[in-house]
C-alpha cells in the first residue's frame, strides 16, 4: 500500500511535523545577525510553544510561501523572547510575547508578493497595502480556527495588531499604525472587541518589547527595500530617529547584534 493511501499518514504525525519546523527554525538562525544570551531555550520554546498551540502546519506553510517574511517572523519571536527574559517579563506574559511575535505577520500572506518583494520605494497605495496587515493580521487571529488557540493567550492580539505601534518618520510624514501608541490620549476604547487605551503597563510593555524587535531585525538583516546596517551604533542611531521605543529596549535589542 502506498505511504498517501494511508488513512492516518494523510496528516503529519505531531513527532514528523515538530521535526519539519525545527529543521526551518534551525536554517533560520544558521545565518542570522543576532545573539542570543538563552538561544537553546528559546528556540525549544519555539518549537514546543508550535506544538501547543497547533500553529505548526501554519509556520511550515508560511516558510514555503514566504520565507522571506517567515524568516523575519522567526527571528523577531527569538530576539523578543530573548529580551523578555533578560527583562523579567512574568512567565505568563512571555508566552504571549512568543506566540504573538511568531504569527504577527500572518496578515502578510494576504499581500501582494510583488509588493512584499519590491525592492524599490513603494508607492502611496503599495504603502497603504502593506499597513493594512497589522488589522488583516488581528482579523485573522479572530476568525481562522487555526489561530484560536493561539489568539486565547495574552499578548497575541496585542502584539499582532500593536507591532508598528511606536514607528515614526524622521520627517513626520509617516508613523506609528494603525494607532500611535506612544499617545495614550487618543488610543481606541474599543478597537475589534479591545480596550487599547486600557491595557495596563504590562501589556503596553510586552507590546514594546516585541515593536523592538521588529524594528531591530529589519535594521540588522537585509530586506527587499533595504541593505542590513553595519554597526550596532548605526542600529541604535535608526531606531532613536525612527521609534518613540524607550531608550532600555532600544538597547536590549541592539545589544543582541551579531554581524
Amino acid at each position: 500500500m502506498a505511504t498517501a493511501e494511508i488513512p492516518f499518514l494523510k496528516e503529519q504525525l505531531p513527532f514528523e511535523r515538530a521535526e519539519r519546523f525545527g529543521k526551518r527554525l534551525a536554517r533560520v538562525f544558521e545565518r542570522a545577525n543576532v545573539t542570543l544570551d538563552h538561544k537553546k531555550e528559546t528556540l525549544e520554546a519555539m518549537e514546543g510553544l508550535a506544538e501547543k498551540h497547533k500553529i505548526s502546519d501554519f509556520l511550515i506553510e508560511f516558510s514555503e510561501a514566504d520565507p522571506e517574511t517567515f524568516s523575519h517572523s522567526m527571528r523577531m519571536a527569538a530576539t523578543a523572547y530573548d529580551i523578555a527574559l533578560e527583562a523579567e517579563v512574568p512567565a505568563e506574559l512571555r508566552e504571549g510575547v512568543l506566540a504573538g511575535t511568531m504569527l504577527h505577520d500572518n496578515g502578510k500572506r494576504s499581500i501582494d508578493e510583488a509588493i512584499l518583494m519590491k525592492p524599490g520605494k513603494l508607492t502611496d497605495d503599495e504603502r497603504k497595502k502593506i499597513e493594512e496587515h497589522a488589522l488583516m493580521g488581528l482579523k485573522n487571529l479572530l476568525e481562522d480556527k487555526r489561530f484560536a488557540s493561539a489568539a486565547r493567550v495574552p499578548g497575541v492580539k496585542e502584539i499582532t495588531i500593536g507591532h508598528h505601534g511606536y514607528k515614526k518618520s524622521v520627517d513626520g510624514t509617516r508613523g506609528a499604525y494603525p494607532f500611535d501608541l506612544s499617545d495614550s490620549e487618543h488610543l481606541p476604547e474599543d478597537f475589534y472587541g479591545m480596550n487599547v487605551k486600557g491595557w495596563d503597563e504590562r501589556m503596553r510593555r510586552v507590546v514594546a518589547i516585541s515593536a523592538a524587535a521588529d524594528m531591530f531585525d529589519s535594521a540588522a538583516h537585509d530586506r527587499p527595500y533595504a541593505k542590513a546596517l553595519e554597526s550596532s551604533e548605526e542600529i541604535f542611531t535608526r531606531l532613536k530617529l525612527t521609534s518613540t521605543l524607550p531608550d532600555d529596549l532600544i538597547l536590549y535589542a541592539v545589544r543582541r547584534f551579531a554581524k
